[in-house]
């Protein structure tokens, strides 16, 4: 089994849809993905996993890449596919002049957590007590209404 690392198209969005759902399934979470493809349904071969990142900036450290998701069908797991899509971003990042990526995994992922562990990465949860928050967008609503009403 081979596989080719590239950065996705257009026509790539059907299948990079059906990836984020297959994650979201595996994580519990599929009821939480609302967004649909708008791309075109014509992708000239199948996809096998895909990693979706964007750069930020911290103000401690500069210039930082936020690694959103990685996924890789179960069937090719295993095969070095998570780690070359891992390693693309890291990359990426260093060519960018980025001081960290970082991401979230869930806590019961235990096999992929011990997986990052053993690459260098830190549990910063564990090492520095940083906690994850979020506005849903009905929350973000309300905070915006009753503050302005506020003032």
């Amino acid at each position: 089994m081979t596989f080719t690392v590239r950065e996705a198209t257009e026509n790539d969005c059907d299948e990079i849809m059906r990836l984020i759902k297959d994650l979201a399934e595996y994580e519990k979470m599929l009821d939480q993905v609302s967004i649909k493809a708008e791309g075109n349904a014509t992708a000239a071969a199948q996809l096998v996993g895909y990693v979706m990142y964007y750069y930020t900036y911290s103000p401690w450290r500069g210039r930082a890449c936020c690694m959103e998701d990685i996924y890789v069908e179960p069937a090719w797991r295993g095969k070095g596919v998570g780690t070359a899509l891992w390693a693309e971003v890291t990359k990426s990042a260093l060519s960018m002049g980025c001081s960290f990526v970082q991401w979230v995994v869930l806590d019961w992922n235990k096999p992929t957590i011990e997986y990052y562990k053993r690459q260098g990465a830190e549990d910063i949860s564990e090492k520095e007590g940083w906690l994850l928050f979020r506005m849903t967008k009905p929350a973000m609503t309300e905070f915006v209404t009753r503050k302005t009403k506020q003032s």
